[in-house]
């Protein structure tokens, strides 16, 4: 409602003598029969009527001058809230809206008014739209549901927060921009999709450091299937449930020391399943950082090294037993070799006595010049 002008105080004295005439006289004493003392006395209690009626008119500018000063501030708080604001009539159509609304809904503030607020809902979330509007007016309660406006084309997510207003015909509705939160929801859904899909173990820990390490808060499908234990049988436990007697320590005690500083690992140990049975694991742990670079949680990426490390194992076997058996034949070499040397001495020593008895010599020059080649020995 417009407030009505203020009257100057020329236009208030004839208003009062207007009426004033209008009025029939008052009956009892007249002035020109009244007596000096009781002159007097009215005119004292007229001069205290007026100064109570001054007072009166005071507290009413002020009180007045406060309440113009709140509409004006209840108006910037409405036109300028973060949330859209709208009053809908008995038929959906927008009464009034704030500016946060209009841009939700993509339009002119001045272009709303008139409109039924449906037509910006896209058609898959009229239903839902109207029905949430329709129990806010029935149920007295804030009935609340999310739909996707169509603004100029590009549909954002928003939520609906309805209630009934005092009159039982008007519906106050306060919209939410939840559009960044769903991108959000969208993103972490594929994310989560994605590292279900990972044959490589992903556990993420918090950052308590604790004797006992830091707690579990998250493991995908692969550490199911290969601990053997359920994603409830870890979350909060520490990855110490995961490790055995053979599992080094001293690795252990260097990835712990490079937590302590947030800085990212990698490690081989060995872990144990559930049941006992031990498997090898290659680790890749990498801090995460917060916006403000606080460092919130560890990231552990964990891939099934046991048939890389048996086949490992094998192969450093096998080539042992050939470095055993090349050793062997290294030996039996040196020995043959000099077998050899000694026969030829041998053979040398009978010439030499032949020689000495005048007959010819035994063995001929031939097999003796026949030396065993030692270069690659």
């Amino acid at each position: 409602m417009t407030p009505e002008p203020s009257l100057s105080a020329a236009e208030l004295r004839e208003r009062a003598q207007s009426v004033l005439t209008s009025r029939a006289p008052p009956a009892g004493p007249t002035p020109a029969t009244l007596s000096v003392a009781e002159t007097q006395r009215l005119l004292h209690e007229l001069q205290v009527h007026q100064i109570e009626l001054e007072m009166q008119s005071d507290e009413l500018r002020q009180s007045r001058y406060g309440f113009e000063a709140a509409a004006a501030r209840y108006s910037d708080l409405f036109d300028f809230a973060p949330v859209g604001y709208v009053t809908l009539d008995h038929d959906g159509t927008v009464v009034e809206v704030n500016l946060a609304a209009a841009r939700l809904l993509g339009i002119e503030r001045g272009r709303l008014s008139g409109q039924r607020f449906a037509k910006f809902v896209t058609e898959a979330d009229r239903q839902a739209f109207n029905d949430c509007i329709g129990a806010a007016r029935a149920a007295q309660v804030q009935q609340a549901c999310e739909v996707l406006l169509a603004a100029n084309g590009m549909p954002r997510a928003v939520r609906v927060e309805a209630t009934r207003a005092d009159d039982g015909a008007a519906c106050r509705v306060v919209l939410h921009d939840v559009s960044t939160r769903r991108q959000h929801e969208a993103e972490l859904r594929l994310l989560e999709t994605c590292v279900a899909q990972l044959n490589d173990i992903v556990l993420v820990t918090d950052t308590s450091l604790t004797p006992s390490g830091p707690r579990i808060v998250f493991a995908n499908a692969a550490c199911e299937r290969i601990t053997g234990y359920s994603r409830a049988e870890l979350i909060g436990q520490t990855p110490r449930i995961l490790q055995g007697p053979g599992t080094d320590r001293a690795e252990l005690a260097r990835i712990g020391a490079a937590l302590r500083r947030h800085e990212p690992v990698q490690a081989e140990l060995l872990n144990y399943a559930k049941d006992g049975s031990a498997y090898w694991l290659q680790l890749n742990i990498t801090p995460v950082h917060s916006v403000s670079g606080a460092v919130t949680h560890f990231v552990a990426i964990q891939r099934d090294i046991t048939e890389r490390r048996a086949v490992q194992g094998q192969l450093t076997r096998q080539v042992q037993a050939l470095q055993a058996r090349n050793d062997e034949l290294d030996r039996f070499n040196r020995a043959m070799v000099e077998r050899e040397l000694r026969m030829l001495e041998l053979k040398a020593q009978v010439n030499a006595l032949h020689a000495r008895l005048g007959e010819p010599a035994y063995y001929t020059t031939q097999a003796l010049a026949t030396v065993p080649d030692t270069d690659h020995l």
